[in-house]
């Protein structure tokens, strides 16, 4: 089945590629191989004495078709994605996927449709991210409307997803599918000057869940979240950063949401080779209400934020804690020689809320130090198509961390990688 999904994209192409000698259109593919390599010792989920490190290689093998004629353009991406030995050596198992597929139509003006498989990322990519750390990286099966000029852009997107082509009913199950049921998302970006740029998001999302009592789905919930995004030039080298979002609406077990989150950073550049970074983070926690106040960020690019050990909102927290977190860094990213960057960033987590210790018969509050965590990662640019990255993370963590993420903290977490990405344009015409 592999071998089916390859012949069709090369015929499509070969296809395609003899047409767009004569008709004026424009047909690129691009492929990507990205493997990269992880030592685990405390990421995602902090380690305890016995436990042994965890070690893998991951593989993105993806061919990107694009082609634009006119008013059309249409995008078409395909990937295999997996560990290295997931696979036997004689397979026939059919595990390529559609990672994109998708077909945009500009009506002059700036207006445009965007309809199919499509990645959706949005500003700082806090809400709505590519994700592409992922070896997978993240899709949206959704319809866009959009009008863009040199100022001003505003998005609409709405999705509804169904798990099969139903004869009666239309109950969604988001733990197979996509996280939501139902997605109406409008987004507005205004640049003012060069120096100031300004985003608005509204999004409301869509969930159900079965009655168990009755064996019935329940009515549909909604929840929204509302806030901006915001950057300006405060001096020539100094820019600043700052986001807000509030949550509000029903989960799709009916209980109310009242949650935010704000960001701040600030971004000095001391020359074209170093610049260094300041910045907070506070995403709400869950406090005594019967209220959902602990923030969701959703479909962002997690692994972007909160420290590259993962150890918020791309993994869970233990036994149901949900303190939110205040993250508090700072960071410096320099060019050594030409092609090879470093960067170094440190971390303070706190948790936002105060949280019961749940191991403590007097139910006393939990210190709200979490520890810290300290990133150091490279780039290499070997070749305009080659780049080699890697890093190296360790944390030292508290008590309290132990309580509500799990893992022994007088243990020594760390966490090293190694990636080759190898991208080159195959054809283009």
């Amino acid at each position: 089945m592999k071998k089916n999904y390859v012949m069709i994209l090369v015929m499509i192409f070969s296809s395609m590629s003899l047409w767009a000698q004569n008709d004026g259109s424009k047909l690129t593919l691009d492929l990507q191989l990205r493997s990269r390599g992880e030592l685990r010792e405390g990421a995602l989920v902090p380690k305890t004495e016995d436990e042994l490190p965890g070690a893998f290689i991951n593989n993105r093998t993806r061919l990107n078709l694009g082609y634009v004629k006119d008013f059309l353009e249409v995008g078409l991406s395909v990937q295999h994605v997996g560990v290295w030995g997931d696979d036997k050596q004689v397979h026939k198992d059919a595990d390529f996927g559609v990672h994109e597929a998708w077909a945009k139509m500009t009506f002059g003006e700036g207006f445009f449709v965007k309809l199919g498989r499509q990645v959706i990322s949005y500003d700082d990519q806090r809400i709505l991210g590519a994700l592409d750390w992922h070896v997978a990286g993240r899709h949206h099966d959704a319809v866009k409307l959009g009008y863009e000029n040199a100022k001003h852009k505003l998005h609409f997107i709405a999705a509804f997803n169904q798990n099969k082509e139903n004869v009666h009913g239309n109950y969604y199950d988001s733990s197979i599918g996509q996280p939501y049921k139902s997605m109406q998302t409008l987004w507005y970006n205004v640049s003012i000057n060069p120096s100031v740029n300004m985003s608005f998001l509204f999004m409301n999302l869509g969930a159900q869940k079965i009655d168990y009592g009755l064996g019935l789905p329940k009515k549909v919930q909604y929840m929204q979240t509302a806030g901006s995004h915001m950057k300006f030039g405060v001096l020539p080298q100094l820019q600043a950063t700052v986001s807000g979002y509030y949550q509000f609406g029903k989960t799709a077990s009916e209980q109310d949401v009242s949650a935010y989150m704000l960001s701040g950073i600030l971004n000095y550049k001391f020359s074209n080779n170093i610049s260094a970074k300041l910045g907070t983070d506070y995403l709400s926690g869950q406090d005594e209400s019967e209220e959902l106040t602990a923030f969701n960020p959703l479909y962002g690019t997690h692994h972007k934020f909160y420290g590259f050990m993962d150890y918020f909102f791309v993994s869970p927290f233990a036994d149901g804690y949900k303190p939110g977190l205040w993250d508090t860094y700072i960071g410096v990213n320099t060019m050594l020689v030409p092609k090879v960057s470093l960067g170094l960033t440190y971390h303070y987590f706190q948790m936002a809320t105060d949280t019961y210790n749940r191991n403590d018969n007097n139910m006393s509050y939990l210190d709200k130090d979490l520890g810290s965590e300290i990133d150091l990662n490279a780039k290499w640019n070997i070749h305009k198509d080659i780049t080699l990255t890697g890093g190296f993370s360790f944390a030292l963590l508290s008590d309290s961390m132990d309580v509500v993420k799990g893992g022994d903290s007088d243990e020594f977490q760390y966490w090293t990688w190694l990636s080759l990405n190898i991208s080159p344009r195959l054809f283009t015409r």
